[in-house]
């Protein structure tokens, strides 16, 4: 089976430069800032949830509901600043490869799965996100 990681589609030129510029920026924030949300079902609830709750005690941001993850994620790494204590993203994985675009911009020191999907390239996507964890 030949593998292709697909290239996102960006719809306009300042995409492509928002997702150079939160590549970089959010490797000056500590991996333990960042949650991502992934899963067959339910992500954006589970975002939606996840910064109801935390936000009670930090101060946090999250990816807005129901909007392209290939946009969302590095427009809402971009809004990081230092007073941000916890960022919320949720990693929608429609394609092969899509995982591997999420880590290049962000290694979330958690990861939250919904439900893992029955179809077998996208629960191994869902797997490269667990993969990634630290040990600890």
């Amino acid at each position: 089976m030949d593998i292709v990681s697909p290239t996102p589609s960006f719809k306009k030129p300042l995409h492509l430069l928002s997702v150079h510029l939160a590549k970089h920026y959010s490797k000056i924030y500590d991996r333990g800032k960042f949650v991502g949300v992934s899963g067959a079902v339910g992500k954006t609830t589970a975002v939606e949830a996840s910064s109801a709750v935390l936000s009670q005690k930090y101060t946090t941001i999250s990816t807005k509901p129901n909007m392209d993850s290939f946009i969302n994620i590095p427009n809402t790494l971009l809004r990081m600043n230092p007073s941000i204590r916890i960022c919320i993203l949720e990693m929608g994985i429609q394609n092969i490869g899509d995982s591997d675009f999420y880590l290049s911009l962000v290694k979330p020191k958690v990861i939250v799965v919904t439900k893992i999907s029955i179809d077998p390239d996208t629960a191994s996507e869902q797997v490269k996100l667990l993969e990634q964890l630290p040990e600890d």
